[in-house]
């Protein structure tokens, strides 16, 4: 299954919010710019005290949260013989 998601480990302990979608822009190679920083509960962040330590951030480029583990789970239970 071939999916467009990817994870890659930023350090945030050090980074504003801004510092980190730039970050995450190059780390992860986007084409567009991340713009939006959000929790694993969907909650979106808007400063670096919303961010736990070890905490997973999902990034978007401006769109709303979609968690990515749910979607592969999804596809993988619809594609699963029956």
């Amino acid at each position: 299954m071939v999916t467009d998601e990817m994870i890659v480990r930023v350090l945030t302990g050090y980074l504003r919010v801004l510092q980190l979608l730039e970050e995450c822009t190059d780390k992860l190679g986007l084409d567009k710019a991340a713009r939006r920083l959000f929790l694993g509960d969907g909650q979106e962040v808007t400063s670096e005290d919303d961010i736990d330590r070890d905490a997973e951030v999902y990034v978007s480029t401006g769109e709303p949260f979609r968690n990515p583990v749910k979607d592969m789970l999804r596809m993988s239970h619809n594609s699963s013989p029956k």
